[in-house]
């Protein structure tokens, strides 16, 4: 799984995916996504989430974040975790 990037409604914000860790053997597969959230005129990073999948011959787990939005005034970001959880961090 892969999100999308995506830029904040006003332009100041974007999320973006990439792909930290990427192992994968005949057994195993481990991969781990920072997403990311900058400010698209510095590029500085403002927060970071982490999304994980593990799969080995006794199935898949998942955890982190499973998606990332902006909310439609660009105030906040809201990130939905696998367990469920949903968390909305302000933007400065």
């Amino acid at each position: 799984m892969s999100g999308d990037d995506k830029l904040s409604p006003d332009g100041r914000w974007e999320i973006k995916w990439r792909i930290e860790k990427d192992f994968n053997a005949y057994f195993e597969s481990d991969t781990r996504w920072e997403i990311v959230v900058r400010d698209t005129a510095t590029q500085e990073v403002f927060e970071s989430f982490y999304y994980s999948e593990y799969g080995n011959s006794e199935g898949w787990r998942d955890s982190g974040v499973s998606s990332l939005e902006f909310a439609p005034d660009s105030a906040s970001v809201i990130a939905s975790y696998t367990d469920g959880r949903v968390e909305t961090v302000a933007l400065p």
